[in-house]
């Protein structure tokens, strides 16, 4: 869909969304309900191609950078997350895991 609206090469999600977001308020359309559009496809592409001669805005090198690190901290915290909602190995598990490391150390050696 981005390749058939011909956008420029630059736009980022972000400056997407906000081109986007500024076209429609600037013609006064708001938020439809997804459930109330006829084709939210159709719609997207209307409003891409109604953008594609726009140059996207300049990225700031520290807005990559602030990006960029919100994403890994974003990352980081779901990893934590996961980690401490994990359930822990049953013993006979981990036994039975620590057994076979231990033979394929032993044959490999």
């Amino acid at each position: 869909m981005l390749i058939r609206a011909r956008l420029r090469p630059g736009w980022t999600a972000g400056t997407l969304l906000a081109a986007l977001d500024a076209g429609n308020a600037d013609a006064g359309r708001y938020a439809i309900a997804p459930g109330a559009q006829r084709d939210p496809l159709a719609l997207l592409a209307h409003q891409l191609r109604q953008i594609a001669d726009q140059q996207p805005p300049p990225v700031r090198p520290d807005a990559l950078r602030h990006g960029m690190h919100a994403a890994s901290t974003a990352r980081r915290a779901q990893e934590a997350a996961d980690a401490a909602a994990a359930t822990p190995a049953p013993p006979a598990f981990r036994r039975a895991l620590d057994a076979l490391r231990d033979r394929n150390r032993n044959s490999a050696g």
